[in-house]
């Protein structure tokens, strides 16, 4: 998730604590709560190029941040 998140690349997480913090789902990218969930969600981002590079910066942003590196 890290790695993808570095890449600029958007990630759909399933809904578990650590992976809450990595992908914030209100700006940059989707945690989903359920397996019934996923399929409408990749579909989401599998026919919306825009969505996905919007996704993907501010998940680029959030993982470069002071947060989660280390230095």
């Amino acid at each position: 998730m890290i790695e993808a998140g570095a890449c600029g690349k958007p990630v759909v997480a399933s809904d578990l604590p650590a992976l809450r913090e990595l992908v914030p789902a209100d700006i940059a990218g989707d945690v989903l709560a359920s397996a019934a969930e996923w399929p409408a969600k990749l579909q989401r981002l599998i026919g919306d190029a825009s969505l996905r590079e919007k996704l993907g910066t501010v998940l680029r942003a959030h993982v470069r941040s002071e947060e989660h590196t280390s230095e």
